[in-house]
């Protein structure tokens, strides 16, 4: 129990969450507003925050899960506090989550969650004349990156155009 209590005071200090000012620009910023239409402030960065500056031990709400680790939240916030981290950081102190990383550049990949969204979200490619082309095997873009997946995709399409 002590030690859970050092792993939080050292999270407190490591993500710069006594600078919080509550002002709530991370939870305007995040995502899981957008893609959830279930999420409440109970459930924003913002809580998570203020979760780990007065909790006396980490607990790990089960919203938490559905962090996308988009960045946003800490990208915003004015004060170089890190929800993002801390939500990762939370995670792994729980066992909750795996970090996935890119085959080739080691980019931390975002949860399955994330991506399945994402891909529900965005819209359709346009055609690009390669309907054609040899089906490819998927399995080998899946832990890739969107830059390495990009570049893996058009290194296979130079090869079979050779």
């Amino acid at each position: 129990m002590d030690e859970r209590r050092n792993i939080l005071r050292q999270l407190r200090r490591h993500h710069r969450l006594d600078a919080c000012v509550a002002c709530g620009k991370c939870s305007a910023a995040c995502a899981m507003a957008a893609m959830y239409d279930d999420i409440s402030l109970a459930c924003s960065p913002r809580a998570f925050v203020q979760m780990a500056l007065h909790a006396e031990e980490p607990r790990i709400p089960e919203e938490v899960r559905r962090c996308v680790q988009c960045g946003n939240c800490t990208a915003t916030c004015p004060e170089g506090v890190d929800p993002s981290g801390l939500i990762r950081a939370l995670l792994q102190l729980d066992g909750a989550s795996e970090i996935r990383r890119c085959a080739r550049c080691r980019r931390e990949l975002p949860p399955p969650a994330a991506l399945a969204w994402l891909e529900n979200a965005l819209p359709k490619a346009e055609p690009t004349g390669l309907e054609d082309a040899p089906p490819r095997s998927a399995s080998a873009f899946l832990d890739l990156c969107p830059v390495c997946r990009r570049q893996a995709f058009a290194e296979t399409i130079c090869r079979e155009a050779s």
